[in-house]
C-alpha cells in the first residue's frame, strides 16, 4: 500500500470521528438531572487508537486483499497514531479540534466550538455551539451533526461512536 492510499484510508477515519451519534435513547435520566451533574473532565489531547477501535477489523480485511498485508497494516497503523482530537477551553468556551501530528507540526482537519455537559454516568455531551472551521468544515457541515457523545472508558481513554465506522477509541496524551 502506498502512502497516498494509506492517507486516503486515514482521512476516512478522521471524518468518521465527525460522524458521532447523538445520545442513546436507552439513557432514561431526565435533562434536569443531567444538567445538575458536573461534566467529566475530557480536556486535553487524545490520540486515536486503531487497535482498540472497531474500524480495525475493516482495515485488516482491506489490507488482507493487498499484495503485502503486513506493510499495508503497518503504514495505516503508523498514520493512525498521528491522528488526534483535542478538547480545550478558549476564552471560557470549549472547543473540539481534530488534527494530525506531522513531526512538530499540527495539520488541522476541523475545529468546532462546543458546550460540554454531563450525559449520564461515564458520558459527556459536546453540543456544537457554532460553525465548524478548517479544511474539513464543509464535509462536517454536510453531516448535519449537532452534538458528539463522548464515552469516558477510564481516566486515560475516551470513545466516540460513528454510525459508519463504529466505536473509535482515543488515549490521553
Amino acid at each position: 500500500m502506498n502512502v497516498t492510499t494509506a492517507a486516503s484510508v486515514l482521512l476516512a477515519l478522521v471524518v468518521a470521528c465527525t460522524n458521532s451519534t447523538a445520545p442513546e435513547a436507552a439513557d432514561h435520566q431526565s435533562s434536569a438531572i443531567r444538567a445538575s451533574e458536573p461534566a467529566a473532565d475530557i480536556l486535553g489531547t487524545w490520540r486515536f487508537d486503531l487497535d482498540a477501535s472497531e474500524v480495525a477489523s475493516a482495515v485488516h480485511e482491506d489490507c488482507a486483499s493487498k499484495s503485502d498485508p503486513t506493510t499495508c497494516w503497518n503504514e495505516i497503523s503508523a498514520q493512525a497514531k498521528r491522528e488526534k482530537v483535542r478538547f480545550t477551553k478558549e476564552n471560557g468556551h470549549a472547543v473540539w479540534t481534530s488534527f494530525a501530528q506531522e513531526g512538530s507540526r499540527e495539520v488541522l482537519f476541523v475545529t468546532i466550538p462546543v458546550e460540554l455537559t454531563a450525559d449520564g454516568k461515564g458520558h459527556v455531551l459536546a453540543k456544537l455551539t457554532g460553525p465548524a472551521s478548517g479544511p474539513h468544515a464543509e464535509h462536517f457541515a454536510k453531516s448535519s451533526i449537532n452534538q458528539l457523545r463522548v464515552e469516558l472508558v477510564d481516566e486515560r481513554t475516551i470513545a466516540l461512536t460513528s454510525p459508519t465506522k463504529g466505536r473509535l477509541v482515543y488515549s490521553k496524551e
